[in-house]
């Protein structure tokens, strides 16, 4: 057995692009390069970026694309230019393939890859049911190519990890034995540049109650019946403020829906990520009210780690974080009676408020470094590469 020295990882969105599924990505990445394992990353080029890139010692090939369904299903543009691209990344000499992502046909290019060297691939799971977009014609259909895409990938993949307890149980559906869990993480030495303090910059008064969502502007991750359960609390309760951080699809309606409570929800758009870990940093209660078939949403971690205490719906791998109330609340999705007791108990309890906060960021701080994962990482794969 022997440590990877290099490892190419396949994906499909990569920042600037916002998600769980590219932090997890670029993250996993950067703590290997940091171990000594040389990492190439290919992944779409969605964001109309360079070719070819150097962050943070890894090296990334954004292939060619284009984008079906509001550019939320990108796929490989297989035109000259392609080619030559999967022509120089298979010269390259790597010991693993990582697969992010069955449902994106860019896995296939990691399949192709590793075929022509002849090298393992891992697969990761990162959601915990089916993709929908809320048109049952469509998801059915949808329901349908997952099932034939994992059919594929299932003869050519070594082995499935997912990225939360509850992402392996998914794997099942598939007839697929996982062999265990490479956890979502975060980088516990992370220091973002100065920001403004929120308060100041929006003229809060320093006792004021801060409640954030970060992440994408979807339907399916609940915000909709997240500003609707704080308007109804903000009409009780009058030193409470919501920052909603992040882009999407319904950021137009989240808009309109705002227009007469604008002065106490912030729409701040799509922000760096420094910017929202300085949004969390200031927050009191970070929230995940999603719907969405969650790996192990990001929005958990960062929140424990910048000191938040948090409320989160139990989709994916929450209830493996939120494992007692003593970390936070954890309530059913869609449920806006359990959404508003469980704000109003953040709101009114800043004793619960403080230890929740201070339990929940002592948990992801020993639990999900990603130093600690990506060591386990290496020690559960060490079997396949060769001497």
């Amino acid at each position: 057995m022997a440590k990877p020295e290099s490892i190419c990882i396949v994906t499909t969105f990569l920042p600037p692009h916002l998600g769980g599924v590219e932090r997890y990505v670029q993250q996993f990445s950067i703590q290997l390069t940091r171990q000594g394992v040389k990492v190439v990353v290919v992944a779409l080029n969605t964001e109309n970026l360079s070719d070819i890139t150097i962050e943070n010692g890894v090296q990334i090939y954004r292939l060619p694309s284009f984008g079906l369904l509001g550019g939320r299903f990108p796929i490989p543009k297989l035109n000259r230019k392609f080619l030559k691209m999967f022509k120089e990344i298979s010269l390259l000499n790597f010991d693993l393939f990582i697969i992010n992502m069955r449902f994106y046909l860019n896995s296939l290019t990691g399949i192709w890859l590793a075929k022509k060297q002849k090298k393992p691939v891992i697969l990761l799971e990162h959601v915990s049911g089916h993709m929908s977009l809320g048109i049952k014609p469509v998801d059915f259909l949808g329901n349908i190519y997952e099932h034939v895409i994992t059919w594929y990938l299932k003869k050519y993949v070594t082995q499935f990890f997912g990225v939360s307890q509850r992402c392996c149980e998914w794997l099942k559906h598939f007839g697929i034995e996982p062999a265990g869990v490479i956890y979502n993480g975060i980088d516990s030495k992370y220091q973002p540049k100065e920001y403004e303090d929120i308060r100041s910059k929006f003229k809060l008064h320093p006792e004021s109650v801060l409640i954030t969502y970060a992440g994408r502007l979807l339907k399916e991750k609940g915000l909709i019946e997240l500003v609707s359960v704080f308007k109804k609390l903000s009409a009780k309760y009058g030193n409470i403020y919501l920052f909603i951080a992040g882009s999407g699809n319904i950021e137009y309606e989240l808009k309109r829906i705002v227009q007469d409570s604008h002065d106490k929800i912030f729409i701040l758009g799509e922000i760096e990520n420094g910017a929202v870990m300085n949004l969390l940093k200031n927050t009191d209660i970070a929230v995940n009210p999603s719907n969405y078939p969650e790996g192990l949403p990001t929005i958990i971690l960062e929140a424990g780690l910048k000191g938040c205490s948090l409320i989160t719906t139990n989709k994916g791998g929450a209830a493996e974080v939120i494992t007692d109330e003593k970390y936070g609340i954890l309530i059913n999705s869609g449920d806006e009676t359990a959404f508003y007791n469980a704000l109003e108990k953040m709101v009114v309890n800043r004793d619960y408020r403080i230890s929740s906060a201070e339990n929940l960021h002592r948990l992801v701080i020993e639990k999900f470094s990603w130093t600690g994962i990506t060591d386990d990482f290496i020690r559960k794969t060490e079997k396949w590469i060769k001497n």
